[in-house]
């Protein structure tokens, strides 16, 4: 291979590698965002999933499915369920939430984020 042609070859892989450096979101909320963990449809295969697995009646679960807001918290509230894990599809918020339920201590609500994060 000619020396011109390795230079080309080299120049292209440059050009490649920064148009994928570029596209890549930065923060791991955006990569979560960018692979659709945030949806509707996700948080209702997230509820439905918690619901097998902790045997929660159909009726809690069919309320925390239309996705609404108030719906939603209220539901996490009350069966302890991680609102990061369960609205954004945070793995850490997973560990936290089965960590805690092993443990026997609820999961943190939100009012006691509020006056966690306040007291700083």
């Amino acid at each position: 291979m000619s020396a011109r042609k390795k230079e080309q070859a080299n120049a292209k892989r440059a050009r490649t590698r920064k148009h994928i450096l570029a596209r890549r979101p930065e923060t791991p909320r955006q990569r979560l965002d960018a692979e659709g963990a945030m949806g509707n449809d996700q948080v209702r295969r997230r509820l439905q999933w918690l619901a097998q697995e902790w045997n929660i009646p159909t009726n809690d679960v069919a309320e925390a499915m239309k996705c609404r807001v108030d719906l939603t918290v209220d539901f996490a509230e009350k069966y302890g369920v991680n609102l990061d894990w369960l609205l954004g599809g945070d793995l850490k918020g997973l560990q936290r939430m089965m960590r805690e339920r092993r443990m026997g201590k609820p999961a943190p609500t939100p009012e006691s984020l509020k006056e966690k994060f306040g007291r700083l």
